[in-house]
């Protein structure tokens, strides 16, 4: 069944490059936390946090931060694809044991792509480097892909992997 009141998916967990209105994400299995919100009609930004799931648990208590600008260069205006340039700043940070601390600030840089399917359905994909790269590689927290599905006009849902650690979730836009 499809609503009578639908809205484009635009992001759930992933650093969106089709942001329309302020919206506030929330992941269910590496918990994390994010807020993105318009700046201009081409240019928005965001911040997350998370704890992520892949650290050994040796670095429980580890916590990720990133804050990310991204600028619209194409819109899904006329076609289904909206590019975005992504560029910000992260860390890890761990607050119980300090000789764990990874990464207490560095630069991410890159590009997202996000397609709509239909008006309820969107796909997404973010190639995001971090500079320099992480132990655990060159992704930095805005990479990654996902499915997006939006079932209301403020609520939607995702599957996909990020670089928080995110795998399943949900935003609200108002």
């Amino acid at each position: 069944l499809i609503p009578l009141n639908y809205n484009q998916a635009e992001a759930s967990t992933l650093t969106p490059v089709d942001l329309k209105t302020p919206s506030l994400g929330i992941s269910f299995i590496s918990p994390s936390l994010s807020f993105d919100f318009p700046i201009t009609a081409n240019l928005f930004t965001g911040i997350s946090s998370s704890l992520p799931i892949y650290y050994p648990f040796e670095f429980f208590g580890t916590i990720r931060y990133e804050l990310h600008f991204v600028y619209q260069l194409i819109k899904e205006k006329d076609s289904n694809l909206s590019f975005g340039a992504i560029a910000g700043v992260w860390g890890d940070h761990n607050f119980t044991q300090s000789k764990f601390s990874k990464t207490l600030i560095s630069l991410q840089l890159g590009f997202g792509v996000s397609y709509k399917f239909t008006e309820q359905l969107n796909g997404r994909i973010n190639f995001v480097a971090a500079l320099p790269a992480s132990q655990y590689g060159i992704l930095a927290p805005s990479a990654g892909f996902e499915l997006v599905y939006c079932p209301t006009s403020n609520l939607e849902l995702s599957a996909g992997i990020n670089g928080q650690g995110d795998l399943l979730g949900a935003r609200w836009k108002f």
